[in-house]
């Protein structure tokens, strides 16, 4: 009796651990989502930015041109 207590016990504290390690597998997913997603707008801003320097040299060099 007291081993077939013990088995349920362990039994169950296995279901309860299974159950954590997917809710954690759950929540490491979304964590890689959000970093990724961040990656991307970090990114996004930086090439924007980019961009937008860049044209800004442009205009400054054709002012300097016609100056």
């Amino acid at each position: 009796l007291i081993i077939t207590e013990a088995r349920k016990k362990a039994s169950d504290i296995i279901a309860q651990s299974n159950e954590q390690v997917k809710e954690i597998q759950k929540t490491l997913t979304s964590i890689r989502l959000q970093r990724d997603q961040y990656i991307s707008q970090f990114k996004a801003l930086i090439e924007h930015h980019w961009r937008t320097l860049h044209q800004l040299t442009e205009n400054e060099v054709k002012e300097d041109k016609n100056g």
